[in-house]
């Protein structure tokens, strides 16, 4: 008597398998998602539809998945990154998924957990790591994951990210669609797609500002997120680390020094990623200068340290901003104005060319034509103070 031969367990499909499931539980209907694989694979294991109180949007993203038995980390200028073989072609796939990307979710088997970066960040990144393009003709490259797993909040921020994304695009198309036969149906921005809350409803108002209070930091607009977190008790801002860090910011560049100190103690003690800690340090140097506890000379050095470490694009951008800046105040005139006039009109290209986001670039343009200002301004009054006492000794 003979028996048929079982067919062997494949373990790759099978972990395979138990990580989309994994991804799948955290990108559900509940959490604001839908998600459906794609068959056949050819680059995208999941494609995901954003929900909301309306139902589905249309506002759809990629994700990609890996497994690993383990995971390794390496460290790079003083950050923990997860690092991903991954096969070049499929990261150009991602890549022209226009207009979001997606994410790539590498799900360690060994702590079940979820890590993922975006794949914007981990293209800049690995343009940043390379010395040369050369690499996009490779078979695979190593891409370096920040150390953030999929949870709750990450989950918040990703539902955010890629409807700003849309938001942004449907502007574009709306504004410069009709000189390329492009037509956006999608609605205007309005206080649906952005809530206002109720200012005395604490509940409704921190609510809002974990959405939308990042942006308000971002537009500049730190009086306003000021005057929003006071409405707030203070045990609802402790127990969000993300009403901790805009209160930390907030307070910083408003000069209120005192409470600045406190949140930004309180956010020591809690976990961000690179970006969040980057501004974080800002604001520690900014307070440190305020309370007169630093040097200009020792913040110019501090501030050139944290633009060489950041692999963020726009914090680089500000960070230069920020030594020109200090490079120019307190000053009553500049020495030699050409070096500082060069970059500055360094500065304006680099913003030009930077991946950021238009409205970013436009921001960023203003704040550094404040810089170019206050070199005129600063050489002109020396000029002509030395013309004037000239005349005045004929």
């Amino acid at each position: 008597m003979s028996f048929a031969k079982q067919p062997l367990v494949d373990k790759n499909a099978l972990q395979s398998e138990k990580s989309v499931r994994a991804v799948m539980s955290l990108l559900s209907l509940e959490n604001g998602f839908i998600s459906r694989t794609e068959t056949p694979d050819y680059g995208v294991d999941l494609d995901v539809e954003l929900v909301d109180e309306s139902g589905a949007t249309s506002r759809k993203f990629a994700v990609q998945i890996k497994s690993a038995a383990s995971v390794r980390f390496v460290e790079q200028d003083g950050q923990q990154f997860v690092t991903l073989p991954f096969d070049t072609s499929r990261l150009g796939y991602l890549c022209r998924r226009s207009p979001a990307s997606g994410i790539i979710v590498l799900y360690d088997a060994a702590e079940q957990v979820c890590y993922f970066d975006y794949v914007e960040a981990l293209v800049y990144r690995l343009e940043g790591r390379e010395a040369t393009r050369e690499w996009r003709e490779q078979k695979q490259v190593t891409l370096h994951l920040t150390k953030q797993i999929l949870d709750e909040e990450a989950l918040r921020s990703l539902h955010n990210q890629v409807s700003h994304t849309y938001q942004q695009h449907h502007r574009l198309v709306r504004q410069y669609g009709g000189q390329y036969g492009l037509t956006s149906f999608a609605p205007e921005v309005s206080d649906k797609s952005t809530p206002l809350p109720n200012p005395n409803d604490p509940d409704q108002l921190a609510a809002w500002l974990e959405i939308y209070g990042g942006l308000l930091f971002n537009l500049g607009d730190y009086r306003m997120l000021l005057d929003m977190l006071n409405r707030l008790p203070p045990r609802t801002i402790g127990a969000s680390k993300r009403l901790l860090f805009l209160a930390a910011l907030a307070n910083t560049h408003t000069g209120v020094l005192i409470e600045a100190e406190y949140f930004l103690r309180k956010c020591a003690a809690e976990e961000y990623d690179e970006a969040e800690q980057d501004l974080l340090a800002f604001s520690r140097i900014a307070l440190a200068l305020a309370k007169g506890e630093a040097s200009r000379s020792t913040v110019l050095d501090e501030l050139a340290s944290l633009k060489q470490r950041t692999t963020s694009s726009i914090n680089t951008l500000t960070f230069s901003l920020n030594i020109i800046y200090l490079s120019l105040v307190n000053s009553w005139y500049v020495e030699n104005a050409g070096p500082m006039l060069t970059s500055i009109k360094d500065l304006f290209r680099e913003i030009d060319d930077a991946p950021i986001e238009l409205r970013e670039k436009h921001l960023l343009t203003v704040y550094n034509c404040e810089n170019l200002c206050i070199l005129l301004s600063t050489t002109f009054s020396r000029d002509a103070t030395y013309a004037k006492i000239r005349a005045e000794l004929g």
